[in-house]
């Protein structure tokens, strides 16, 4: 398979560059977005969250949130004023299509959904870590923080046997 090679170098964003992804994102983006910078929380940490791992602190305005519950990495941080909003809205705007949010093992962050489409919206899916990384990427790419890769870089290319006919006699 050859080497794993980097096509982006890992470093911090600066606030400029937040900015913009904000202004290229939906409402559960920004979440994705502002739980990521406001805990320091990996993607896939996000993927797991159900709505059973968050709790709202009146008096702050603001989520904890467990990562990684009932595991032995698991832990906890607060999230930023702004992320909480965020979430608040999400899942008002999830209950307003028909959703039982009371239901504590839904997905904190669920599947896309049409607001008309009743049986879709009673029936959460959690997005995947994969689902993640792709809108994330999507969005470093919309916003110009990243430009798109190559096929060549996302796919390498697989060499291919070649078969030899045989022939039954």
């Amino acid at each position: 398979m050859g080497e794993h090679v980097k096509t982006v170098k890992d470093r911090a964003y600066t606030r400029e560059e937040i900015k913009k992804i904000f202004e290229c994102c939906n409402l559960k983006n920004k979440i994705i977005v502002s739980l990521m910078t406001s805990t320091g929380c990996r993607i896939g940490a996000i993927a797991k969250l159900k709505i059973s791992d968050i709790q709202y602190i009146e008096k702050e305005k603001l989520h904890q949130i467990y990562f990684y519950t009932n595991t032995k990495e698991e832990y906890f941080s607060f999230c930023s004023y702004e992320c909480s909003q965020y979430i608040l809205e999400y899942l008002q705007h999830r209950e307003r299509c028909g959703e039982n949010i009371s239901l504590l093992e839904s997905p904190l962050i669920r599947d896309d959904f049409q607001p008309d489409d009743l049986l879709s919206a009673e029936n959460p899916k959690p997005l995947t870590t994969y689902n993640l990384t792709f809108y994330i990427r999507k969005i470093l790419i919309v916003s110009g923080i990243r430009t798109p890769l190559k096929m060549e870089f996302r796919c390498p290319k697989k060499k291919m046997r070649k078969h030899k006919k045989t022939s039954r006699k």
